[in-house]
């Protein structure tokens, strides 16, 4: 129900009545309008201007009822007296779940300026100090955007490890994501449940993470500085091995550990000494071998001259070992140069049944034809 007042009212100034059920009764009646009340629900009172309204006792009762629903709404800029209507306290609530990143790699926090701080191009003019406390107090960076703030944090850092605040390098890129990461978290602390700064600050991790890699396969020794400098740790894989050593149980590993090397040293050194003891006895084995071969081999040989045995008795037995060679070279290589070329067998293949195929649809296109 919509009711227009005009002797009362002006345009500007009016209020409505929204029933939402049928069942009502007369609350109050004036001279040229009735005000209602809900039997069975509640309605809401809606209006602009509340300077009429308070010639009305009848209606500033109603507002403090139960039954009615103080959902209210003004365009006026002054009397802002329905505040407290439109919404409650606001308690920050933290997650229940806390946000966890996979590579969050920051230990240091964002440090903003100090709210008490003076703007530096301001500090540096002559006339700044004959102001007085309160215009000082204008040009502190609490009169700053926090982004603004960040901005200039993120130059000085800049300048420090010698870069141009317009450089597009790979690692002032890094030094950039690095600062926004810290800003962002800083900021998730005021506002714990925004979720798109959530997920704004896990992608810029995963875009930190590709840049540094980027970075790292590019150019080392840039890689190193700037992880240093901006004291990025843990992006290196844990190794699992390395244990702390404050434990008693921790401890006696790393001492049955330092035991077995010792004693793995101690067999090394045990095999050389006997490699070189029988290292002589060896080689008068091999000899031994050799020249009985060498005799056997000069009695296949048709000469009457002894010299000219030997050396042709020589010369076969050098023949006899390169084919060895050669042959042991063959089946020890046999695997890896198969395993090379098998690409090229199954593309040949493949060519050969995508060849077959194109033939075989080539008939069958001339057959529809001819029939």
């Amino acid at each position: 129900m919509k009711r227009r007042i005009n002797s009362r009212i002006d345009d500007e100034n009016y209020f409505h009545l929204h029933k939402k059920t049928v069942h009502y009764k007369t609350v109050d009646s004036f001279s040229e309008f009735d005000l209602f009340e809900c039997v069975e629900t509640k309605y809401i009172i809606m209006f602009k201007s509340t300077n009429f309204l308070l010639r009305f006792p009848a209606i500033q009762s109603l507002l403090n009822s139960s039954e009615c629903t103080k959902d209210i709404c003004s365009s006026s800029s002054l009397n802002r007296w329905y505040l407290s209507y439109l919404r409650g306290t606001r308690v920050l609530k933290p997650p229940k779940n806390p946000f966890v990143y996979d590579r969050d790699w920051e230990n240091e926090p964002y440090k903003p300026k100090a709210k008490d701080e003076y703007l530096l191009p301001v500090k540096s003019l002559k006339d700044f100090q004959s102001l007085d406390e309160r215009c000082k107090n204008m040009f502190t960076y609490s009169f700053v955007y926090k982004r603004q703030e960040f901005q200039e944090n993120l130059n000085e850092i800049l300048k420090e490890l010698g870069f141009e605040p317009t450089d597009d390098s790979l690692a002032a890129k890094i030094v950039r994501m690095t600062l926004e990461l810290r800003y962002k978290k800083w900021r998730l602390k005021e506002h714990p449940r925004c979720i798109t700064l959530k997920l704004a600050t896990k992608c810029l991790m995963n875009a930190r993470q590709r840049t540094l890699r980027l970075l790292r396969a590019t150019n080392l020794s840039e890689f190193h500085r700037i992880t240093s400098a901006l004291k990025v740790v843990h992006y290196e894989h844990v190794d699992p091995y390395r244990l702390y050593t404050d434990d008693p149980m921790v401890q006696r590993k790393n001492s049955f550990r330092n035991e077995c090397y010792q004693e793995r040293i101690r067999r090394i050194t045990v095999l050389k000494a006997n490699l070189i003891s029988s290292q002589q006895e060896f080689y008068t084995e091999k000899n031994e071998i050799l020249t009985n071969l060498l005799n056997d081999l000069t009695l296949l040989v048709d000469s009457n001259n002894s010299e000219m045995k030997k050396k042709e008795a020589q010369n076969l037995m050098k023949q006899l070992f390169h084919e060895v060679i050669e042959e042991r070279q063959l089946t020890s290589l046999y695997k890896p140069i198969k395993h090379q070329f098998l690409w090229y067998l199954k593309e040949a293949k493949q060519r050969e049944q995508y060849l077959m195929m194109k033939s075989q649809k080539l008939e069958k296109q001339q057959r529809k034809l001819r029939k």
